[in-house]
């Protein structure tokens, strides 16, 4: 069991959770629903496995969920995310759930990577929407720190955007 702390109210939660494979380049974490997913965000959010290798085995359509995207101000996603050829749709409407900023204290924005540090994706599409969103609004990464490196990806996220422009890849 792995007990992350929630910054907001620093009530615990006690997480067991098990990924399929060992987070190597040669054997990444294995991602293949939306709860996988969800998992993967709050082991990144909280500090754990952001350095590691994550490969989807499915589409992941996350719209009409509450999910919380993947790196955060504090964590960024710092690993390397291998689409696999697959496609991960969102839905971002800021002001009625979807995708959700995570640390609007950092500005890290709406994406499905709001934060991401020398991290690498390659073979993912990203499909959906995201509106009534802010700064640092991607459909990919939100804010990027040092180099990231995009390898057979693609962006079909339509944005509309209520105040700057950062941040639209």
């Amino acid at each position: 069991d792995l007990m992350i702390f929630n910054r907001y109210n620093f009530d615990p939660i006690v997480l067991s959770f098990v990924f399929d494979g060992e987070g190597t380049a040669e054997s990444p974490y294995l991602i293949s629903t939306a709860e996988d997913f969800k998992m993967v965000s709050t082991f990144v959010n909280a500090g754990y496995h952001n350095d590691d290798y994550f490969m989807l085995t499915d589409d992941i359509d996350l719209t009409g969920l509450a999910q919380s995207p993947i790196g955060n101000g504090t964590f960024p996603f710092t690993g390397t995310f291998d689409g696999d050829g697959y496609t991960i749709t969102i839905d971002g409407n800021a002001s009625s759930g979807g995708i959700q900023s995570l640390n609007a204290g950092h500005n890290a924005g709406y994406s499905l990577f709001p934060s991401a540090r020398n991290a690498t994706f390659k073979n993912l599409t990203v499909a959906g929407t995201i509106t009534n969103a802010g700064g640092n609004t991607a459909g990919f990464v939100g804010r990027a720190y040092g180099s990231l490196t995009f390898e057979n990806c693609t962006n079909k996220v339509n944005i509309s955007k209520t105040n700057d422009a950062s941040g639209s890849g």
